[in-house]
């Protein structure tokens, strides 16, 4: 079952709009106590902020999409990986597609499941 931000707010004991705050980085209008409870809570909790939600939130999204040409080598494979971790050091996720002159442009695919991960359009 995944940890929410109130299973966070129960453990801390505050209300989950204080967690909302403090883990959007506007922690500074609590008490230090109440900023380290917070914290305290969401490490032993193994709480992630769920990103689908945090995107709505903010009106934007943390993908970033990659078209490659179809390569037979495979020859943006490692560029790939490394662009992959990259981005998920700053929270944001890699969606890679592969550009055909006979691919319609209508195609979409899937959000990636997390920011450590990346995902490929479908063929």
């Amino acid at each position: 079952m995944r940890v929410s931000s109130e299973d966070v707010a129960q453990r801390a004991g505050v209300s989950r709009s204080t967690v909302s705050y403090i883990l959007n980085g506007h922690g500074d209008r609590f008490s230090r106590a109440t900023r380290e409870a917070v914290e305290r809570a969401v490490a032993e909790l193994g709480y992630r902020p769920h990103s689908a939600g945090r995107a709505l939130a903010r009106g934007q999204s943390d993908l970033v999409l990659l078209v490659l040409p179809i390569s037979p080598n495979g020859q943006f494979s490692q560029m790939a990986d490394r662009l992959t971790d990259a981005l998920a050091e700053h929270g944001l996720s890699l969606l890679m597609c592969s550009a055909t002159a006979s691919r319609s442009p209508s195609r979409r695919s899937s959000p990636p499941p997390g920011p450590e991960r990346s995902s490929h359009c479908p063929s």
